[in-house]
This record gives structure tokens, C-alpha cells and sequence, in this order.
């Protein structure tokens, strides 16, 4: 196994880059959400209410699927 000079081997890298090198932090955490708001072409931005949901977009089943009544709660669940 070779360790580069960031400790960590080639494979653990990508890893690490792609996200699915164990569980994130809270700082990981914020910073994978103001990318996802940030991004354009997510349909987070929709889910949440930042952005108009395309025609061609169903997000009523996903944020249905919490149970609660309002839209705002639906969205206020699923950024959580």
C-alpha cells in the first residue's frame, strides 16, 4: 500500500473526494448543502422552495412522503 504525502493511499483519496470516506462532520455537512443550494442545476433547489420546479418535475411524491400536511413543513423536513 502506497501512503502519499497526505496520509492517506490513492484509494482512500477518491474516497475521500467523493464523499463516501465515513461518516461527515457537521462542517462537511454545511458545506455539501450551500453546494447543493448553490448548484443550478439541482433539483434541490426546487424541493426547498429556492428555485421554481420545472414542468417536467414531480416533487410532491418525495416531499409527501414525511406525512405532514403543509408545503412548508414538507420542505422544512426535507432540508433536514
Amino acid at each position: 500500500m502506497r501512503v502519499t504525502a497526505s496520509g492517506l493511499n490513492k484509494a482512500a483519496q477518491q474516497r475521500a473526494r467523493a464523499g463516501v470516506n465515513g461518516k461527515p462532520n457537521a462542517t462537511q455537512i454545511h458545506e455539501r448543502l450551500d453546494r447543493l443550494r448553490q448548484f443550478r442545476w439541482s433539483s434541490y433547489r426546487a424541493y426547498i422552495g429556492l428555485a421554481d420546479r420545472p414542468r417536467w418535475l414531480t416533487i410532491q411524491a418525495v416531499l409527501a412522503s414525511d406525512g405532514t400536511a403543509s408545503k412548508a413543513a414538507q420542505r422544512q423536513h426535507y432540508r433536514q
